[in-house]
C-alpha cells in the first residue's frame, strides 16, 4: 500500500508542489509578524497544514480532469497519442473555465440558501427545505448544463 501512495504521489507532484507552494505563501505572508514568536505560531500552522491539504485535493482533481479531457480530444481528434502544446492549452482553458463558474455558482447557491434559511426561518421546518432542495436542483442543473456544454466543444484543430 505504500509504495503504490508513493509511486502515486512521485507521478502526480504538480498539485502537491502548487498546494504547498500557495499554502506556504498564505501562511508566510499573512503571519509575518508572528514569525517571531514561535508559540503564537500552532493556529496559523494548523490553518496552512488544512489550505495544503484541501489545496492538494483540488489541484488533483483539476489535473485529473485536465488529463481525462486530452485523452477524450485525443480519441475524437484520432492524433497522434503525444498531444500538442495547443491541445493541453485548449483543455486547460476549458476546465478553468469550468472551475471558475462553478465556484461562482457555488458561492450564489451559498448565499442563497443563507437566505432560504434566513427569510422563511419563521416558517415550519419543510418550507425551507423544501425550497433549499429546489433551489440547489436548480442549481445543479445550471452547472452540469453549462459542463455539458463546454464538453462538447471540440478542439478546433483536428489532426495536430
Amino acid at each position: 500500500m505504500g509504495k503504490k501512495t508513493k509511486a502515486v504521489i512521485l507521478r502526480n507532484s504538480r498539485p502537491i508542489l502548487l498546494a504547498a507552494l500557495a499554502s506556504s505563501g498564505v501562511f508566510l505572508l499573512c503571519h509575518a509578524e508572528r514569525l517571531k514568536t514561535p508559540e503564537l505560531l500552532m493556529r496559523p500552522a494548523l490553518l496552512a497544514a488544512g489550505l495544503f491539504i484541501l489545496l492538494a485535493i483540488a489541484f488533483g482533481l483539476f489535473a485529473a480532469s485536465v488529463r481525462r479531457q486530452v485523452a477524450l480530444e485525443l480519441r475524437r481528434s484520432g492524433s497522434s497519442p503525444n498531444p500538442s502544446r495547443m491541445l493541453r492549452l485548449f483543455v486547460f482553458y476549458k476546465e478553468g473555465v469550468k472551475a471558475v463558474f462553478g465556484v461562482s455558482l457555488m458561492l450564489g447557491w451559498i448565499a442563497g440558501m443563507l437566505f432560504i434559511v434566513d427569510h422563511f426561518q419563521e416558517a415550519i421546518f419543510l418550507v425551507p427545505l423544501l425550497l433549499g432542495l429546489a433551489y440547489s436542483a436548480l442549481l445543479y442543473f445550471l452547472v452540469f448544463s453549462f459542463a455539458t456544454l463546454l464538453d462538447h466543444i471540440p478542439y478546433p484543430f483536428g489532426g495536430e
